[in-house]
C-alpha cells in the first residue's frame, strides 16, 4: 500500500507544472478610476483576448495588430531595422507572466518588459508592467472589468 501511494505522489511530481487553468478569453474594458498609469495618456479603451492551450493574443480597437504570445514557453523573436525583441511566457501558478528583452540598435539599449495577468475576481482583470531600461525602471498596474 505504502508502494501505491509512494508513486502516486511521483506520478503527481512529475506532471507538467506549466499550463495553468486560467483562461483570460473575453472583452475587457478599463476601469480608469482604479487603475495607476504615470501621467495622464490612460483613455478608455477595451482589451480583446483570445486564449487557446498554445497561445494568448491581445487586441484592441486601437492597435494596427494583435499581439501573439507563445505559451509554452518557447521563445518569440521579432526583428525590425533597429531593434530586435525576444519575448517568452511562463506560469507563476495563476499569474501568466510575459518578459519581452528589446535591444536598440541605433543607440545601443536595452529594455526589459515584464507584463503580469491574473484573475482578481471572475470578473476583474488586472494588468501589471514593469519597464527597466538604462534610465530605470517604471511600470504601472491597469485594472479591467469584463464585458458581458
Amino acid at each position: 500500500m505504502g508502494y501505491i501511494v509512494a508513486m502516486s505522489l511521483l506520478a503527481i511530481a512529475l506532471l507538467p507544472q506549466s499550463r495553468s487553468t486560467v483562461d483570460f478569453s473575453g472583452t475587457w474594458r478599463i476601469d480608469l478610476q482604479r487603475s495607476v498609469y504615470p501621467g495622464d495618456g490612460l483613455e478608455d479603451h477595451t482589451l480583446e483576448i483570445k486564449q487557446t492551450p498554445d497561445a494568448l493574443t491581445l487586441n484592441s480597437p486601437s492597435w494596427k495588430s494583435p499581439l501573439v504570445y507563445k505559451l509554452d514557453g518557447t521563445a518569440s523573436v521579432q526583428k525590425s531595422r533597429t531593434w530586435e525583441s525576444v519575448t517568452r511566457t511562463r506560469w507563476e501558478g495563476q499569474t501568466l507572466v510575459i518578459e519581452t528583452k528589446r535591444v536598440h540598435y541605433q543607440p545601443a539599449q536595452e529594455t526589459v518588459t515584464t507584463d503580469s495577468f491574473f484573475l482578481q475576481a471572475r470578473d476583474e482583470l488586472v494588468s501589471s508592467r514593469s519597464v527597466n531600461t538604462a534610465r530605470g525602471e517604471h511600470g504601472f498596474k491597469l485594472i479591467y472589468r469584463k464585458q458581458k
